[in-house]
């Protein structure tokens, strides 16, 4: 499964595109990250996962992550 996260649509490329989003609302933030070497994977990833797992149970946070992580055209 781990070939799947480097193909377009992977989560390689979905954590880049919100590193994307993040340049252009807070350009400083990503710069820092950069600075420090902390890649896109590293924090995207565990943003996510924070911003669902407090809200809502584990049933509709699996449901949300499915429906985001498959839906190519969600940003």
């Amino acid at each position: 499964m781990r070939e799947l996260d480097k193909e377009e649509g992977g989560i390689d490329d979905k954590c880049k595109h919100m590193n994307d989003i993040i340049k252009v609302v807070d350009p400083d933030v990503v710069r820092k990250l950069d600075a420090e070497g902390v890649t896109p994977q590293f924090y995207a990833i565990r943003w996510i996962m924070l911003m669902f797992c407090q809200e809502f149970d584990i049933y509709n946070s699996s449901v949300i992550w499915d429906s985001l992580f498959s839906d190519e055209n969600r940003f």
